[in-house]
């Protein structure tokens, strides 16, 4: 009945599969753990080997590195079951009914969204702007999330049935990390697919340092950009995104000179106060806003 789907690159929670395979004998569900190593530059295989007695796990090795996107569409090729929850790796399980509060609420032609937390116990500097923006962005209850159902679709993790995920599927133009979310949520909403926002958060564990998500952000708003290329004259995808949203009301104010100058003139120094003990999210956002701008200027 359902397939879980976890990509894996460089990193994977033996909790988690663990967590999952015991709830599996709680509810007696027919069910498989496929995990999609997509070419990982570190070796997984001592972990892979305690993995190996778990009946429900099979674990598919990639000899090319797939891209985020086509390794979700690999995992759904690859399953079994007509329904798919696909969860990132490096997550845990926070309620001990999480499979069974996803089942509850599976329907056909529907996704369901569950949440993300973030723990409390603050990390060390090298990690604290990832720490902090994951509260103050992605932690938000279903009834937040449902405000704008289709915006806050993330890849996190998800429930949906086989059939509809590969009527659509993520677009593998989108090689690297960022944004692939925002495409699908796009189509969902489109084809005017319901996403069913409920209480069943994961933690998301794996922080990556401050200087690497600045990296990664940046690598997002590449693709953000080669999406805005495509599909910038569909005023629907402009606003099913919150920074197109706002790069439309300045572009019509005549204030993209000021972001423009912005970055080309202080990106240094937001980086440094990023990287720092107290990173803020309201810099956060002005520096992505301003490399973005800085992006399509230069196009």
């Amino acid at each position: 009945m359902l397939s879980i789907c976890i990509p894996i690159y460089n990193e994977v929670s033996e909790k988690l599969i663990f967590q999952l395979q015991e709830e599996f004998k709680q509810i007696d569900v027919t069910a498989e753990i496929i995990l999609f190593d997509d070419h990982s530059t570190v070796n997984l295989q001592y972990t892979y080997q305690k993995l190996s007695p778990l009946q429900s796990v099979r674990i598919i090795n990639s000899d090319t590195n797939l891209g985020r996107a086509k390794a979700r569409n690999e995992l759904a090729r690859h399953a079994r079951y007509d329904f798919l929850l696909f969860i990132d790796a490096d997550s845990e399980i926070l309620n001990r009914n999480f499979l069974a509060n996803y089942l509850d609420a599976a329907q056909k032609n529907t996704v369901c969204c569950g949440g993300t937390r973030y723990k409390q116990e603050k990390p060390p500097k090298a990690k604290r702007l990832r720490w902090k923006y994951g509260h103050k962005r992605e932690s938000l209850s279903a009834t937040q999330r449902l405000e704008n159902p289709w915006l806050q679709f993330t890849t996190h993790h998800f429930l949906i049935d086989k059939d509809l995920f590969l009527s659509i599927q993520f677009d593998e133009n989108l090689t690297q990390y960022g944004h692939e979310d925002s495409l699908f949520g796009y189509e969902l909403q489109k084809r005017n697919i319901p996403v069913k926002h409920i209480n069943n958060p994961l933690y998301h564990t794996g922080l990556e340092s401050s200087q690497v998500f600045l990296d990664k952000t940046k690598t997002g708003l590449n693709n953000l950009k080669q999406l805005y290329l495509r599909f910038g004259n569909d005023p629907e995808f402009t606003r099913s995104i919150r920074i197109l949203r706002f790069y439309e009301a300045q572009k019509s104010s005549g204030m993209l000179w000021f972001w423009s100058v912005l970055y080309r003139y202080f990106n240094k120094a937001m980086r440094r106060q990023l990287k720092g003990n107290n990173p803020s999210i309201f810099l956060f956002n002005m520096y992505k806003f301003s490399y973005f701008v800085s992006l399509i200027k230069s196009k």
